[in-house]
């Protein structure tokens, strides 16, 4: 095996992670198709997530779908890149489903690629997330009007990263340094701007030491360019890039892009169908709903026969073994499928996401609806009494196992909602809506 740590995302990552990468698969799932299978950890901080990345061909021009996080993929993308420019392909076009750091970490590798073009396009409203740590502190800040301390917490979880980081050899060196001593600093109860100084700190100089996001040389593309498109019964806007039709469906994130690709009836929803949804403010439960649907009336329809995400991975994720360990099962047996495949699969998959996002909508509204007025905690603890699967399943996905985060969720339903909020006596209260009123 490799022990060149420089091939994971930082040097406080155990080595295992390297082996399990080494194992990842590249698939040919159509003509001129790639698929270069990510990663999911046991433990989502010390064993960083990568999405997967894909890789599609449409006459000259090749087109890629997420870098993914590990330097470990860089050899494998450019191997793919390089052999379609040698083949006559000559301009590279890249974009990211999101501007999430396990998306975008590698992409500066389009500057390496050797093609004659060479174009990164990013729907604007992802330019402030792929600025990744401050991306983070401005989620915090919106969530404030929700959540009285949405980083509750996070003192503790930046030390115990920071005693898992002492046995290892980089962290002594002097980069690190500053970071430990600030981290070992915090109080047990700090304030909001110190837990923010110490967390950006830790985003730039650990999790994403070197990380050129590359949004300096993009093409931004407003909502003002989007078209409108029917494809099949269904209207999407986005963008045509070749062949390709680039879905905005902000869902996961505002600018999330899903891609359709009519030839192979191939969709790539990047995050959209993934359970641990909204893992930030600024997504929506509404649009993650919306396209579930939609995707779903497209799989009927004969639409869309191949259909994956950026994060189905084999025994990965979900992965029957990791939801044993969390105490867990399949929501439906498509769940553990890495490529679905087929009408009747297709459809499963989606439907499967559709109940999902509308279950935990409705029952969220119902416990708001049963305690009234209420805090958005108050509202989270209803819910986990619930024994709708789904809710079980979303409250179960947390830390360190998966980022979920129920009280976001809340958060942006209510916020959804439209719900009336005022604030007594430093509680922040919200009125449930009409319809689930008790």
């Amino acid at each position: 095996m490799n022990k060149d740590t420089g091939l994971l995302l930082n040097p406080f990552c155990p080595l295992d992670t390297l082996e399990e990468l080494e194992n990842s698969f590249i698939k040919e799932i159509a003509q001129d198709v790639w698929f270069l299978e990510g990663y999911i950890g046991l433990d989502f901080f010390q064993k960083p997530a990568s999405s997967n990345i894909f890789i599609l061909r449409d006459g000259d021009m090749v087109f890629l779908f997420d870098t993914g996080a590990h330097p470990f993929y860089r050899e494998r993308i450019l191997n793919i890149l390089r052999n379609y420019s040698r083949r006559g392909a000559r301009t590279l076009v890249m974009m990211v489903s999101q501007g999430h750091w396990d998306h975008v970490i590698n992409n500066r590798i389009i500057a390496e690629a050797g093609f004659e073009n060479v174009r990164f396009l990013l729907p604007e409203p992802e330019k402030s997330v792929i600025d990744l740590p401050y991306h983070y502190i401005n989620d915090a800040r919106a969530l404030e009007v929700y959540i009285k301390d949405p980083l509750e917490n996070l003192e503790f979880g930046f030390k115990l990263l920071e005693e898992t980081a002492r046995p290892y050899p980089a962290y002594s060196e002097p980069y690190y340094l500053e970071v430990w001593d600030a981290i070992r600093a915090l109080p047990d109860k700090a304030t909001r701007p110190q837990k923010m100084q110490v967390f950006l700190l830790y985003m730039t100089r650990v999790m994403m030491r070197d990380y050129k996001n590359m949004a300096e040389t993009a093409e931004l593309l407003p909502l003002e360019s989007r078209q409108k498109k029917w494809v099949g019964p269904v209207k999407f806007e986005g963008w045509q890039v070749g062949r390709f039709f680039v879905i905005h469906d902000a869902s996961h994130s505002p600018g999330h892009v899903s891609l359709y690709d009519p030839l192979n009836k191939l969709m790539l929803t990047g995050d959209a169908t993934i359970e641990i949804n909204p893992p930030f403010f600024d997504g929506s439960m509404e649009n993650l709903l919306g396209l579930a649907t939609k995707c779903r009336i497209l799989a009927e329809a004969g639409i869309i026969e191949i259909a994956t995400d950026a994060h189905r991975q084999a025994n990965r994720w979900p992965g029957q073994e990791r939801l044993k360990i969390m105490g867990l099962n399949l929501l439906a047996p498509i769940q553990n499928t890495i490529l679905a495949s087929g009408r009747d699969q297709c459809v499963a998959f989606y439907k499967l996401y559709e109940d999902y996002y509308r279950d935990l909508i409705n029952e969220t509204e119902m416990a708001h609806g049963r305690i009234g007025e209420s805090t958005v905690e108050g509202v989270v603890s209803e819910l986990s009494k619930s024994n709708n699967k789904n809710v079980k399943f979303k409250m179960a996905l947390g830390l360190p196992h998966a980022p979920s985060r129920p009280n976001v969720m809340v958060a942006r339903i209510l916020k959804e909602n439209m719900s009336s909020r005022r604030v007594v006596d430093g509680r922040i209260l919200f009125t449930p809506t009409a319809k689930w009123k008790f």
